[in-house]
């Protein structure tokens, strides 16, 4: 799993923080969360949440809107934030719902393969 180093000068290059590469890539997909996610969801992957919580989890198609969810979900215990980029092989299987700029992944079978994640810093300030 790659580390993609928080760009210094996030603002200029339109708040991406992956390479065009990745941020041009169709099936290229970002989740911001809290940094203290990150180990498991390296260790067990996305988990669909438990009611009352939505039945899916979401990803972006842009960095740049992870941003904000990864910003978001800082708090005093764990005061950074962190994205995480995705692949997946096949976006037509079932249990993917697609809205304009979020993928909701309704079953997780199978799980989008994680690339790699980028930290957001605690003193970066999202407005």
């Amino acid at each position: 799993m790659k580390i993609f180093p928080f760009p210094p000068n996030i603002d200029e290059v339109g708040y991406k923080a992956f390479p065009v590469a990745l941020e041009d890539d169709p099936n290229i997909y970002f989740h911001g969360t809290g940094a203290s996610s990150l180990e498991a969801i390296q260790r067990d992957g996305f988990k669909i949440p438990t009611p009352p919580l939505a039945q899916s989890v979401s990803f972006a198609t842009t960095s740049s809107l992870s941003l904000r969810y990864a910003s978001e979900a800082r708090n005093v215990t764990s005061p950074q934030g962190c994205i995480i980029v995705v692949r997946y092989a096949d976006l037509s299987r079932r249990g993917i719902v697609k809205e304009t700029s979020i993928l909701h992944d309704y079953t997780l079978e199978p799980a989008p393969e994680i690339i790699g994640y980028c930290i957001i810093p605690s003193n970066y300030r999202f407005v």
